[in-house]
């Protein structure tokens, strides 16, 4: 699944990372906690 993942060009990240805290500008910060990379990219689902 990597290979072919790799193969079109995108690029796995591990989960840790996504649900680490992002520290750049955010339009998110009227909630209590900081912004994970995930809704950085993702948003709020």
């Amino acid at each position: 699944m990597e290979r072919a993942l790799a193969d079109l060009g995108y690029v796995s990240v591990p989960e840790e990372l996504l649900e680490s805290d992002y520290e750049g500008p955010s339009a998110l910060e009227h909630f209590a906690a900081r912004p994970t990379w995930w809704t950085r990219f993702f948003g709020l689902w």
